[in-house]
């Protein structure tokens, strides 16, 4: 893996002074924790966040529907070396069956 970076040039000390107010304000634990003050005060934008911070909950979804995933891989595998098998079988007896009545 390799680091990655973006020079921010100019506009790097408003970028450093932003960052350390958010910093000095608890955002990101505010965040998580979907305080929706941060964004605004007003009642009716705060439930139109409120309902838009689903994705927070986006990692630990992702990690429960992991059992379903992987059975749902599993099956597909089966299915597959399943309808292999039968296709190998399939030609096998047919060459079974032409070797035997090709030897009348």
């Amino acid at each position: 893996m390799t680091d990655f970076s973006i020079d921010p040039g100019a506009v790097a000390p408003a970028l450093d002074t932003v960052f350390s107010q958010l910093n000095r304000d608890g955002f990101a634990d505010k965040l998580w924790a979907r305080h929706t003050d941060l964004w605004s005060s007003d009642y009716p934008v705060r439930q139109a966040i409120a309902n838009r911070l689903g994705w927070l909950d986006a990692p630990e979804f992702a990690a429960s529907q992991l059992p379903r995933a992987q059975a749902f891989v599993l099956a597909t595998l089966l299915a597959i070396v399943t309808a292999v098998l039968i296709l190998a079988v399939e030609a096998f007896d047919r060459r079974a069956i032409d070797a035997t009545v090709g030897h009348d």
